[in-house]
This record gives structure tokens, C-alpha cells and sequence, in this order.
């Protein structure tokens, strides 16, 4: 199996590139690759409990129902640490199936895949 690596640094500033990468990790699992979603900046409020709310940029689903999608898939969810605590969250305010991990972990799992970043 294929590794793909997505990074996802976008949110509210542009929902239109916040949306792209989840649309494309649930399309990579679609075509049995193991993808894992590296998220830094203002993406990870996506993976946080509150998550993404109703951010939403047609035509596409909102966020929030992608983010599901790609869990219910069996993607892998990370979130950069400092990304994390410079807004103040903490691990126990993300979703149960996102995971804090730091550089050293993205560049491990960069190793052999391909890699998009948004």
C-alpha cells in the first residue's frame, strides 16, 4: 500500500484550501492508500471537538463532514504541537481519533510517500 502525506495548514482565511486537502486525503484512502493528514496552523481547529462548525465552501461538503468521512475511512489524523498550543488547545480538545504529534513525526512519514501541502 502507497503512503500519501497531506499538510494541511489553511482555516478560516481561506476555506476554499482548508477544504481541498480533506476532500483529497478521503479521495486517496477511496484508492486503498494509507494517508495521513498532517495539520499545522490554523488547520487544526478542525480536529478539535468544536471543529469545524458550519465552515462550509460550495460546492464542495462542509469540513466537518469531511473530517468524519475521512476518519470513518480509517485515515490518520496529526496535529503539530506548538501549532496547538499557540491557540491555546490543549489534546484533550481534539477529536478522539487525532493524535499531537510533532516535526520529527512528519518528516518520519514523509519518508517513501508522496506528499501534498496546502
Amino acid at each position: 500500500m502507497s503512503k500519501l502525506v497531506i499538510v494541511s495548514t489553511w482555516m478560516d482565511d481561506n476555506l476554499e484550501r482548508a477544504t481541498i486537502p480533506w476532500v483529497v486525503a478521503t479521495a486517496g484512502l477511496a484508492t486503498d492508500k494509507e494517508v495521513i493528514m498532517f495539520l499545522q496552523g490554523p488547520a487544526v481547529i478542525s480536529a478539535t471537538k468544536e471543529g469545524a462548525g458550519d465552515r462550509h465552501h460550495p460546492p464542495f461538503p462542509p469540513i466537518a463532514e469531511l473530517v468524519e468521512l475521512f476518519v470513518e475511512a480509517g485515515g490518520v489524523i496529526k496535529c503539530c504541537a506548538p501549532c496547538l498550543a499557540s491557540r491555546n488547545i490543549e489534546e484533550a480538545d481534539l477529536i478522539e481519533d487525532a493524535k499531537v504529534a510533532g516535526a520529527a513525526y512528519l518528516v518520519e512519514a514523509m519518508e517513501g510517500a508522496s506528499v501534498l501541502s496546502y
